[in-house]
């Protein structure tokens, strides 16, 4: 179960990209966008955390193919948590920038 929470946080970053509204050049068009982009990041966030805290809890007691598997589990993990910090810092630069236009339209 932990080493697939690893593996399926690879979909939740593309996921994110195309519920904002295009493909992987896409850009939050409004604030909305910018939300939905933080809460993606943060959700590859956890479960990426949940499959790597699972992963070196159950480590000690695996056979060796079980090691082998959560290592290996651990890249996608990693590569995760890379994209998701780079979700976050877009996604709070462009709700930051998107508070302002709507502060001075007011």
């Amino acid at each position: 179960m932990a080493a697939l929470a690893c593996w399926l946080s690879l979909l939740i970053l593309p996921a994110g990209l195309y519920i904002i509204g295009g493909g992987p050049c896409a850009g939050p068009r409004d604030a909305t966008g910018s939300v939905i982009l933080i809460l993606v990041a943060l959700v590859g966030v956890v479960a990426e955390a949940y499959g790597c805290v699972q992963i070196a809890r159950a480590f000690r007691g695996a056979v060796v193919s079980g090691r082998i598997v959560g290592v290996f589990s651990l890249f996608p993990a990693l590569l995760v948590f890379a994209g998701a910090l780079f979700y976050l810092v877009i996604g709070a630069v462009s709700l930051r920038a998107y508070w302002q236009v709507y502060a001075l339209s007011r």
